[in-house]
């Protein structure tokens, strides 16, 4: 049996505050709570930018910058070739959390997530009223929820606001079904499932491994290439040893491949230095929202919340021996903060 620390209940938030055993023994390093889908907004969001990282950033800057409450909470997930965005009022529900958790940090996510995936179209029953659901390729594309069952008037202004739907839509509402609660998100916990609360831990481990693991592949990349380069340099010496008439040729062929390995070892590590500076942002708090890099230099944009700590992440840069000249400038037309700074280079063994 797990320690009673670990064993955590799972609990069904209602709009009421009170609060609803789901799974009563659910081995949880924290408590973690489940909120009644009246709570909760949700959006199908499908950036331009598709479903890779920068379609994940821009569905994370979506979140946050289009969200229906003044304090929101917010939960990201890939699917059904987009996004989608939950919502739920921060204001609202973090008294309730607080006066039944205290300070302990509380994982929530909205009460669909704890459902079995649909398939399709159809209606749940949801606490206190009904939800309508489209799904798509195993996740949910919209949702709308109502107090009062779905009639066909209802039903038919729900399935009208659906674009290129995986399968036509019933002319009637389907019959509204319970789906049991499972008391986890069905995947929720996914990389890309991210809510304000998880980014700061994610975002802390993944920049320690990006860091970590960029920095040991290219250094072995650079001892490998210094390896080739004085290897070429042997054999050069040893040809004009042994012909010293015939070997001016090979000679140049050698020379040339030792200055080529030499300048692409010597190029500053475009991958190493990025992870660098995303982790060193981080650890400050600030999650850049776009960066551009060449060989040459590196620039990281990040929001105003960051003026606080722009002068300590600038040294913290410059101290890394990655960054040379780091020049913090600001945009009020986008309420942005733009660091720029030039790559150094490194030679293997050589760094902080």
């Amino acid at each position: 049996m797990p320690p009673s620390f670990l064993n955590r209940p799972v609990d069904l938030l209602t709009a009421t505050g009170s609060f609803e055993p789901v799974v009563e023994g659910a081995a949880w390093r924290r408590p973690c709570v489940v909120l009644a889908r009246e709570l909760c907004s949700f959006e199908f969001y499908t950036p331009s930018a598709g479903v890779g990282v920068a379609g994940l950033a821009a569905a994370r800057l979506h979140a946050r910058s289009a969200a229906p409450f003044g304090n929101a909470g917010w939960l990201v997930r890939r699917g059904g070739g987009g996004y989608g965005v939950w919502w739920w009022d921060k204001a609202r529900i973090d008294p309730w959390l607080q006066d039944r958790f205290g300070q302990a940090p509380v994982q929530v996510f909205p009460e669909t997530l704890a459902q079995q995936p649909g398939d399709g179209w159809r209606i749940v029953r949801s606490g206190q009223g009904f939800e309508a659901q489209h799904w798509k390729d195993g996740a949910l594309v919209s949702s709308a929820w109502q107090r009062r069952p779905f009639d066909a008037e209802s039903w038919t202004a729900f399935a009208r606001m659906q674009r290129n739907p995986a399968e036509p839509p019933p002319d009637l509402p389907p019959p509204a079904t319970r789906s049991p609660l499972t008391g986890a998100p069905s995947a929720a916990f996914e990389l890309e499932a991210l809510s304000p609360e998880t980014i700061p831990r994610v975002a802390a481990l993944a920049g320690v491994i990006a860091v970590v693991a960029l920095t040991t592949f290219w250094m072995g990349q650079g001892l490998r290439l210094r390896a080739l380069a004085e290897a070429d340099g042997r054999e050069a010496a040893r040809l004009r040893a042994s012909s010293p008439a015939s070997s001016t040729s090979q000679d140049r062929s050698a020379a040339l491949r030792i200055a080529a390995f030499r300048r692409l070892s010597d190029r500053p590590d475009m991958l190493a230095a990025l992870g660098t500076a995303l982790g060193i942002a981080r650890l400050y708090g600030a999650e850049p929202e776009s960066f551009d890099i060449d060989s040459a230099s590196l620039t990281l944009t990040m929001p105003y919340s960051a003026m606080s700590s722009i002068d300590r992440i600038a040294a913290e840069m410059e101290a890394s021996r990655q960054f040379a000249d780091p020049r913090p400038t600001t945009d009020p037309a986008t309420g942005t903060i733009q660091l720029r700074m030039r790559l150094v280079a490194q030679r293997p063994g050589q760094g902080g």
